[in-house]
C-alpha cells in the first residue's frame, strides 16, 4: 500500500508541476500578444506543439497579429483542418483571413460563414452522414470549413470526376451546375406542393364553393393555399442559405468546375445536395452535403 501511495504523490506532484508550467506559459503567451512584437512568432509557433487547447487559443491570438510571417498561415490552415476544439478553429480561421494568400483567405472566410451558430462544430460526421442518408466517398476526411447546423464537409485527394462518379451511382441523380441547381429545385417545390394532400382538399373545396357558394368552403381553401405558399416560400434550397460554407461567390473562380448533385429526399429533410468542386488551395477535391429540414405543417 506503501507504494500506491508512494505512486499517487509522484502523480499529483506531476499534475502540479503541469499545471504550474502551463499557467506560466499561458502568462508569458498573453504578454507577447498585448507586446505584439513579431520577434514573439516562434515562441508562439514552438507553443501550438503543446496539444493544449489553452495554450493554442492563447498562441494563435499572437500569431493572428502576424498572419504573412514563414510558418504561421500553414501552421493556422493544419490546426483548421484537423478539427477539435472550436476555439482553436475559429482562431485559426481569423488568422487566415488576414492572409495574403487568397486560398487561405477563401477558406477562412468559408469556415466562418458556416460556424455563425455555436455548436455547428458539434455535428457528428459519421452520424450525419448515416442519418442523411449519405455514403461518404471512401478514405474521405472531415473538412470542418464545409460544417454547419445545415451541411458536412469531406476531403480527399481523389479527382473531381471521380468522386462526382461516386455520388451519382443513382442513375437520376442530376450532376448540375448551379444556375440549373436551383431551377431544378424549384421545379421540385412547385412538385411537391402540387402532389401535397392539402393541395387535392383545396381544389375540392374550390369545386364544392363552386357549387354552393358556401362562403365558409372558399375560406378554408384560401388558408389552405397561404399556407402551402408560406411554406414553398420559406423553403431555400440546400447549400444556398446565408450561413451555408459555400466556397465563393459570384465570380470566384473556384465555382468553376463545381458540380451540384441533387440528392433523394429523406426524412425528415425535405430536400438535400451535395456541392463537389476542387480546392486548388489544398489540391483536394471537396464535398459538402446539405439539407433543408422539414418545415412544420400549417393546419
Amino acid at each position: 500500500m506503501s507504494s500506491d501511495c508512494s505512486a499517487a504523490a509522484k502523480v499529483g506532484a506531476c499534475y502540479r508541476a503541469r499545471a504550474r508550467l502551463l499557467e506560466s506559459l499561458l502568462d508569458d503567451l498573453y504578454d507577447l500578444a498585448s507586446a505584439r512584437d513579431r520577434r514573439a512568432v516562434p515562441a508562439a509557433l514552438l507553443a501550438l506543439d503543446t496539444r493544449e487547447p489553452d495554450v493554442q487559443r492563447a498562441a494563435l491570438r499572437v500569431l493572428g497579429q502576424f498572419p504573412n510571417e514563414p510558418d504561421v498561415a500553414a501552421r493556422a490552415l493544419a490546426l483548421l483542418l484537423e478539427g477539435g476544439d472550436y476555439d482553436v478553429e475559429g482562431l485559426a480561421a481569423n488568422v487566415l483571413r488576414g492572409s495574403r494568400d487568397a486560398g487561405h483567405r477563401r477558406i477562412a472566410a468559408q469556415y466562418l460563414r458556416g460556424h455563425v451558430k455555436a455548436g455547428a462544430h458539434d455535428w457528428d460526421e459519421d452520424r450525419g452522414a448515416a442519418e442523411l442518408g449519405v455514403e461518404p466517398f471512401p478514405g474521405a476526411q472531415p473538412y470542418p470549413p464545409g460544417e454547419s447546423t445545415h451541411s458536412l464537409g469531406f476531403m480527399t485527394s481523389t479527382p473531381l470526376a471521380d468522386v462526382v462518379a461516386f455520388h451519382t451511382k443513382n442513375p437520376d441523380a442530376a450532376v448540375l451546375a448551379r444556375t440549373a441547381y436551383a431551377s431544378e429545385w424549384w421545379t421540385r417545390q412547385r412538385k411537391r406542393s402540387a402532389d401535397d394532400p392539402r393541395a387535392h382538399e383545396e381544389a375540392a373545396l374550390r369545386k364544392e364553393h363552386a357549387r354552393t357558394h358556401d362562403a365558409a368552403l372558399l375560406q378554408r381553401a384560401n388558408e389552405l393555399r397561404a399556407a402551402l405558399a408560406k411554406e414553398r416560400d420559406a423553403r431555400i434550397p440546400p447549400l444556398t442559405r446565408g450561413d451555408t460554407p459555400m466556397p465563393g461567390f459570384g465570380r470566384d473562380v473556384i465555382l468553376a468546375d463545381a458540380r451540384w448533385v441533387v440528392l433523394d429526399a429523406k426524412p425528415p429533410y425535405l430536400d438535400r445536395a451535395a456541392l463537389l468542386y476542387t480546392e486548388p488551395a489544398l489540391g483536394k477535391t471537396i464535398v459538402i452535403v446539405g439539407w433543408s429540414p422539414a418545415p412544420r405543417k400549417t393546419p
